[in-house]
């Protein structure tokens, strides 16, 4: 139960904000001040009653003086509430004025109270009269000073002191039986006071509360209409705009005065207006409505949130809402949702989307029974054009890929980029294979056409591998399979070209894959071994060094070449760690061997880019105490063709270990004498493919003549490939050859027969017969020399 409380209860006490007192006492000041007029027409109207009830007694003079004193009171009330009035800013909160207040009211309230007790004693017959004099100023009293209660208790104090001593002294027992009725309702006035003051200031707080609040809504709302990008809006029942705000009318640009009173629903296009209408009808709140809208000809779009307004009665009056455009953020959705589709360089189908078309095409053959073909298309040579003319060239080539394969399509076939320079139509309305072959054909010729790009008129042409649905494949997976192995057919078959899928292209895939597997396999286990071939100087008749060729051996009868496999290695990373183990292989075999012997090691272009390479040549040396002049590396025009720059800085740090550097191959490839220029090698090798055909073809033997000459003049050695009979030695030593190698000498000896520098007649490895007789030759010859 709540503890009673003097203060609560006659003063009305309330809790208030410390920031908030000395506005709550202007307030009181001023609520006082407002009753000043009924006070002193109250006061002054009592004085002369009371004057001219009086006029011919002994009280009259004082009386006159009392009602002219009120006068007085009345007009200083009345002057100063007139002042409140024309300086409301005036600061009356100061606690020394509520002071004074207390001590007039208390003073007023003790005269007022002597005047009482003096009509009491002097007429006590008049009861009626003395009642209504006081119970009228204790009313006063309360009602006046109810915004001051502590002005107010003192006041009726004032007045229930005068009639409890008027009453006492003049001894009547009716108006001493009054007091305490008086005093009875003295507590109720009070009561009534304390509890007007109190809802007085918590009204004066909740009214200060709401309009801050209404500030800071105002301030907010302008902040909102001054720097947001959205507007608000406002419609009466039949949307009719009401109270336009200058950004709404900004958007739509035209004048605010002249857009009050529009229907809200005219600025939308017909389809968005009917939609809007039914939201309308409902009469309910919606959010992020977004809908189009043509300003001056523009197309725009607009987020619409609006709540419905309703008066007291609940009824529905209008709309109100705000509005943002979001023009940029739906070109942004679009262009997002266009990129998740298609390709941002060339505007064809990305690989995702593509891939999803394919499975619909796909879903489509088995429901509908409706065939398809598949054409993948790589460029050949692209990454040359991005080597020498940069990647904008190349940029500009795809995008003319691009443009050029969408014009070789039917309407509803459909053209994808994977990534890189790789492309894949999808021809829906393909009836059978010859009619998919004929779509490949015209792909193909269309990429034939010259390109000119940057000022220069580049040879363009592109491999095209095709499968057709449902023969090639009953799955994505399959046909894409499929199209992919007949692309690499194209590729290998010279590019340029176009092939279309066959079972054995298949059936090769999966030999690729078994290869891969066994040559990993091969590297773990130790299947693989190194072959020899001699390098016979053609003026001694001796050997001066060995080519080592790699072989794999499968089994006691399954021996396999590098041209089965190199291939695969080559694709797969898997040259890398192979080609290490040639090198440190052959190089250790080659220690063993007698001083004068070297050996010579092929390099692919592989290897030449790997930054491991130098690395694993001077552990090699190193390992096995081997003289640098011993090894030879081989190269062919490929190397140099493919970042050149890097691999003859790699040649020439080879080169500064002391080991010779041969160029494979010659006049075969991208033949250019630049390449002698750029890098002096050691020796020149001249392809067996001349030296097969010198005897019956005087251009061989006049490019041979060339090259040995060249390789004269130039400081090199020449080594001819190739040899098989004694004319080809004849017409080679005419010609100047200073080295030859061939089966007429030895076809490849393992490294196990070949002569060890510590090895005698009795240890030496006896050479198996069904080695070539004139290896053995050959050798005995070299042991003799």
């Amino acid at each position: 139960m709540q503890q009673f409380s003097f203060t609560s209860f006659f003063l009305g006490k309330v809790e208030i904000p410390e920031e908030k007192k000395a506005w709550i006492q202007a307030e009181q000041y001023r609520a006082f001040l407002g009753m000043a007029p009924v006070a002193a027409f109250g006061l002054t109207a009592t004085g002369a009653f009371l004057s001219i009830l009086h006029h011919n007694s002994s009280l009259g003079p004082i009386m006159f003086s009392w009602a002219y004193s009120a006068g007085v009171l009345a007009y200083v009330m009345i002057r100063s509430w007139q002042l409140s009035i024309q300086q409301p800013d005036k600061n009356f909160h100061t606690s020394q004025k509520f002071k004074k207040i207390g001590f007039w009211a208390a003073g007023i309230g003790s005269v007022w109270g002597l005047l009482i007790a003096v009509l009491i004693m002097h007429d006590q017959t008049n009861l009626a009269l003395v009642g209504a004099v006081a119970v009228g100023m204790l009313s006063m009293g309360s009602f006046v000073l109810a915004v001051l209660p502590v002005a107010s208790l003192v006041f009726m104090l004032g007045i229930l002191a005068g009639f409890g001593a008027g009453a006492a002294l003049s001894g009547d027992v009716a108006f001493l039986v009054i007091v305490p009725l008086f005093l009875i309702f003295m507590v109720v006035m009070q009561r009534y006071a304390a509890w007007t003051f109190r809802n007085f200031v918590l009204q004066r707080l909740d009214r200060n509360a709401v309009s801050e609040s209404k500030e800071v809504i105002s301030l907010l709302l302008h902040d909102f209409e001054s720097q947001s990008s959205d507007w608000l809006w406002d419609t009466d029942e039949n949307m009719l705009l009401g109270r336009v705000s200058q950004r709404f009318a900004e958007a739509v640009k035209r004048p605010a005065e002249v857009l009050n009173s529009e229907c809200f629903l005219h600025f939308f296009e017909e389809d968005s207006k009917e939609q809007l209408q039914e939201l309308f009808l409902n009469q309910r709140s919606f959010r992020d409505f977004v809908v189009p809208i043509r300003i001056e000809g523009e197309l725009r779009w607009w987020s619409i949130s609006a709540s419905p307004k309703r008066n007291c009665e609940g009824e529905f009056t209008g709309y109100r809402g705000v509005c943002s455009d979001v023009t940029q953020e739906r070109t942004a959705e679009k262009k997002i949702a266009y990129m998740a589709h298609f390709d941002a360089l060339t505007g064809v189908h990305n690989r995702a989307n593509f891939s999803t078309e394919l499975e619909k095409a796909v879903e489509r053959m088995h429901t509908q029974g409706k065939p398809f073909a598949l054409h993948c298309i790589d460029l050949d040579n692209f990454k040359t054009v991005n080597d020498t003319m940069g990647h904008p060239a190349g940029d500009s080539l795809l995008k003319i890929v691009a443009h050029r394969l969408s014009m070789s399509i039917s309407d509803g076939d459909i053209v994808g980029r994977l990534g890189g320079d790789e492309f894949m139509v999808l021809q829906m309305g393909c009836n059978d294979a010859e009619e998919a072959m004929l779509t490949s054909d015209m792909i193909t010729d269309a990429l034939l056409e010259p390109v000119s790009l940057m000022g220069s008129v580049l040879p363009v042409s592109g491999s095209v591998g095709t499968s057709f649905a449902p023969r090639d494949g009953e799955t994505s997976k399959e046909i894409m399979q499929h199209a992919d192995l007949a692309l690499y057919a194209a590729k290998q078959d010279g590019r340029g070209c176009n092939r279309m899928f066959e079972p054995k292209m298949d059936l090769d895939a999966k030999r690729r894959t078994q290869l891969e597997i066994g040559l990993r396999r091969a590297l773990q286990e130790n299947e693989l071994e190194m072959h020899y071939q001699p390098l016979m100087d053609v003026r001694s008749g001796t050997i001066k060094g060995y080519e080592s060729l790699l072989r794999w051996r499968r089994g006691e009868n399954d021996v396999l070449l590098p041209t089965e496999f190199i291939e695969i290695a080559e694709d797969t990373g898997l040259i890398v760690p192979l080609g290490e183990w040639i090198i440190r292989t052959a190089i250790a075999e080659a220690a063993t061997w007698p001083e004068n012997i070297s050996v010579a090691i092929n390099l692919s272009p592989t290897q030449m880019k790997n930054p491991s390479l130098i690395s694993t040549v001077i552990s090699a040396l190193a390992n096995n105490a081997m003289d640098p002049a011993r090894v030879e590396f081989e190269i062919t025009e490929s190397v140099l063709l493919e970042e050149s720059e890097v691999n003859i800085k790699t040649l020439h740090v080879l080169r500064d270990l002391g080991v010779k550097i041969a160029l494979d191959d010659f006049g075969t490839g991208f033949s250019s004498l630049n390449y002698l220029r750029a890098f002096p090698f050691d020796k020149i090798k001249i392809d067996k493919c001349f030296v097969t055909e010198m005897e019956t073809r005087d251009d061989c033997r006049a490019i041979i003549r060339a090259v040995m000459g060249l390789a004269r003049d130039l400081g090199m050695k020449t080594t001819a490939e190739g040899i098989e009979n004694q004319t080809h030695v004849d017409l080679l030593k005419a010609e100047g050859c200073d080295y030859m190698q061939g089966f007429l000498f030895s076809r490849p000896i393992p490294g196990r027969y070949l002569p060890r520098k510590d090895e005698t007649a009795e240890n030496r490895s006896t050479i198996p017969d069904e080695l070539h007789e004139k290896g053995r030759i050959h050798l005995l010859k070299q042991e003799a020399a």
